[in-house]
C-alpha cells in the first residue's frame, strides 16, 4: 500500500533530477552523511507507522480513529519538544512562542476530549 505513494514520488524525483541536471549535487563532499541521515529518517518514519499499526490493532474498536489521533498528536508534540531542546525556537518572537504554547494546549485538550468521549 505504501508503494502507491512511493513509486510516483520516486519517478517524479528522478524526472526533476534529470530535467534540472542536479545529479552532481549528490556527489559533493558530505553526501554520505546526508544519505545516512535520510536513511535514518526513513527508518524512523517506518518504525513509527509499524508502531501505530500494532497499537491500533491492540486498542480494538477505536484503534483506527482514536489511535491515529494519538499517533499524530505524539508526533507533533515530540517534534516540537525536540525543536525546543535543539534551540530552533530561540530566534522567534514572544508572540510566536505564545502561539506554540497555545497550540500545544489545544492539542492536549483535544486528546483529553477524545479520550473522555469513550466514557459517555
Amino acid at each position: 500500500m505504501l508503494g502507491a505513494g512511493f513509486i510516483p514520488n520516486l519517478i517524479y524525483c528522478f524526472l526533476l533530477l534529470f530535467r534540472n541536471a542536479t545529479w552532481p549535487l549528490y556527489l559533493k563532499p558530505g553526501w554520505t552523511r546526508d544519505a545516512l541521515l535520510a536513511i535514518a529518517m526513513a527508518l524512523l518514519w517506518l518504525s513509527g507507522m509499524v508502531g501505530y499499526g500494532i497499537g491500533a490493532t491492540l486498542v480494538g474498536t477505536y484503534g483506527t480513529s482514536l489511535g491515529y489521533a494519538l499517533f499524530i498528536t505524539a508526533m507533533i508534540l515530540s517534534s516540537n519538544l525536540l525543536g525546543i531542546l535543539a534551540g530552533e525556537w530561540k530566534a522567534t518572537s514572544r508572540r510566536t512562542r505564545s502561539l506554540l504554547i497555545a497550540a500545544v494546549v489545544v492539542i492536549l485538550v483535544a486528546v483529553l476530549v477524545l479520550n473522555l468521549g469513550g466514557l459517555f
